[in-house]
């Protein structure tokens, strides 16, 4: 929660910074570490700065989008994600053997925060207008906002931001039966996304990978899955998220991921062959889970927050879900160990099913809605999604 704290008193921007700087120093201090110890500091100061930037990105993503096309460009941030673990698995593959390959394997992630830094410090990207107001800022923020959209539209918005940042004891007890639907919502749907069990898949694919196919096709194997991630992903974001809709997308998700899982199970428990089976239902699983629950918490858990929770709400819900996904992640060796791949998988598509039935019951649509009006849907229930989403769509 560092993150949102940061963001709700220093500025979405300047938290931005402070996280690239993270980034940056952490790259080094892994590429030059000589001890065990400073291996463990850098990847420490790295955590914070994935973490906090994570959270600010997706909340300054949201506050500064149009709403007609906020999905695709809060999504964007997944796709750069994903892009960035598929061309470390090519660069790794390029530099592997070279004398001190795991330095340059490290220390070449301190070029992106360099280059981020310098888009950061472009006119072309102001602060957010709405953290302006919630600093009192009146006339800066009808400035700001006047640059996203026209003179009009920023005065009527303005009408709208009355309010003021909350201390994480007024977000996690928030006021009005609203505000809780949309904390809920909000941090639930980080909740079902690592839940999902992506965590565990992505640290292991390449070892279960591996045992049954050899390490170099095990590698090249979990390298092609990345990339085919990367491409429904990108499509998920250009072109499904502000047509299909959240919800929609998310329930979809949900379900074939639930059944992708239930295919492993299966085709562990048969001993099936890598391929087409296993593969297969990775490849399954990786389709589904891109189409969904890759991209839309980054979208939804911002936008169905209220501006005075949005800081520091999503950044406890990734902080909180990000925890119990490393739990899950420390738990699959000895699960596997204990009861069987088999049954792990059979469990995580239990789960799975579990976070269908709260998407079904929690999740507003919010497609095509303007961050003011969200907060008037979630005031009023599910009876205006049908009618905003037609009327916007």
């Amino acid at each position: 929660p560092v993150g949102g704290s940061f963001a709700d008193s220093i500025g979405r921007k300047k938290t931005l910074a402070l996280t690239y700087l993270l980034l940056f120093i952490a790259s080094l201090m892994l590429a030059f570490a000589t001890s065990f110890f400073q291996l463990l500091v850098g990847r420490v100061v790295l955590g914070l700065g994935i973490g906090g930037g994570m959270s600010v990105v997706s909340t300054y993503m949201t506050e500064v989008s149009p709403k007609a096309h906020r999905g695709c460009y809060v999504g964007l941030e997944d796709l750069f994600l994903v892009f960035g673990i598929s061309v470390g698995y090519a660069t790794n593959y390029l530099l592997a053997g070279i004398p001190h390959d795991w330095r340059w394997m490290l220390g070449i992630g301190a070029i992106g925060p360099m280059l981020a830094m310098g888009f950061l410090c472009m006119p072309q990207l102001p602060e957010s207008p709405r953290w302006e107001m919630l600093q009192g800022r009146r006339d800066e923020a009808l400035r700001l906002l006047a640059e996203l959209v026209d003179v009009d539209e920023a005065r009527c918005m303005l009408q709208e931001w009355e309010a003021k940042c909350l201390h994480l004891v007024d977000i996690l007890n928030p006021r009005g039966a609203w505000r809780r639907r949309a904390l809920t919502a909000s941090i639930g749907v980080f909740f079902v996304a690592n839940l999902a069990g992506v965590p565990v898949v992505n640290v292991y694919m390449g070892q279960i990978l591996a045992d049954d196919a050899g390490p170099r096709q095990g590698f090249f194997l979990s390298a092609v899955v990345a990339w085919i991630r990367l491409l429904f992903i990108g499509y998920t974001v250009f072109f499904l998220v502000d047509s299909v809709g959240r919800r929609r997308l998310t329930l979809a998700s949900c379900g074939g991921t639930a059944v992708a899982l239930g295919c492993l199970a299966w085709a562990y428990h048969a001993k099936a062959a890598v391929l087409p089976w296993k593969l297969g239902a990775l490849l399954f699983y990786y389709m589904a889970f891109s189409i969904g629950l890759a991209p839309i918490p980054f979208i939804y858990g911002p936008e169905a927050l209220p501006t005075e929770m949005r800081g520091k709400g999503v950044s406890l819900g990734m902080f909180s879900a990000r925890m119990l996904s490393a739990c899950f992640s420390w738990a699959f060796p000895p699960a596997i160990d204990a009861y069987g791949v088999h049954v792990v998988f059979g469990c995580m598509a239990i789960i799975n099913l579990g976070g269908l039935l709260f998407i079904w019951c929690f999740m507003l649509e919010t497609v095509g809605i303007s961050l003011e009006e969200i907060q008037c849907l979630f005031a009023n229930g599910d009876s205006k999604v049908d009618s905003r989403h037609k009327h916007n769509v």
